[in-house]
This record gives C-alpha cells, sequence and structure tokens, in this order.
C-alpha cells in the first residue's frame, strides 16, 4: 500500500496523541499556499490531529506545527502537496497519484530552548485557524 493511500482513522486530538508510544509519520500536508494542516501515521492507518477545541490542526507556519510534536518519538517527518492544476488546466486524468513527499528533518526548531515559554503555549493550545 503506498503512503498516500492508507486507510484513514479517527482523528485524534494532541492530547491523545501524546499518549501513543510511537508515531511512524507526521505529515504536514500543504493545502494552500502557506497553510498547513497535521496527519500521523500509526500502525498503518493516517489520522488527523485535532486541537483542544476539536478543529483540525492548522497552522500559517510549519515550524508551529513542528513544535506541537516536539519530544514525541517520531519514525520521520514530510511534507505532503498534492497539486490539482493537472485537473485546471485541462490535463488527462492521471492513473497514479502525483502527491509530493518532501522529507523534514526534526530542526529543533520547536524545542524548548529555541522557544523559550511559547513552548509550553503551543503544547497547551496547539496553533489553529477558523
Amino acid at each position: 500500500m503506498s503512503n498516500d493511500s492508507l486507510p484513514m482513522g479517527k482523528a485524534m486530538t494532541v492530547k491523545q496523541l501524546r499518549q501513543l508510544p510511537r508515531i511512524d509519520k507526521l505529515v504536514i500536508h500543504a493545502i494552500d499556499l502557506s497553510l498547513y494542516q497535521a496527519s500521523v501515521h500509526v500502525d498503518g492507518t493516517e489520522h488527523y490531529i485535532l486541537d483542544h477545541q476539536g478543529r483540525y490542526l492548522r497552522s500559517y507556519n510549519i515550524v508551529s506545527l513542528q513544535a506541537v510534536f516536539e519530544g514525541l518519538a517520531i519514525g520521520k517527518q514530510v511534507l505532503r502537496h498534492q497539486s490539482c492544476y493537472d485537473e485546471m488546466v485541462g490535463q488527462p486524468a492521471r492513473d497514479g497519484s502525483n502527491v509530493l513527499e518532501v522529507p523534514l528533518g526534526d530542526n529543533k526548531l520547536g524545542s524548548p530552548a529555541s522557544l523559550g515559554d511559547k513552548v509550553a503555549e503551543f503544547r497547551s493550545n496547539p496553533p489553529t485557524l477558523h
């Protein structure tokens, strides 16, 4: 099964996510210009992440999303983009997916040393857009 066709599980809150012993993959979806949304792969199932208010975890900043997951056991992190432009410019339907995944390193920009007091704020009240 390819990475972009995993079965979808129930959405998980950040609090539930912190109780897991390991996350196979953190996916940061580029959904529009500078708008990002997070999901995780756990035991062969993809789960979108919800904030403390039950809304999808989103941000205009990749690093602020990474900060939410700082300190968790994550196998790998990727930035995922799927283009809709093929349809928009009249290209024929594809047999396969045009999903692009770019590896992201754990740059520690979300670490307590880099963020100071903000890390507690990110963890207790993750960034979200409405």
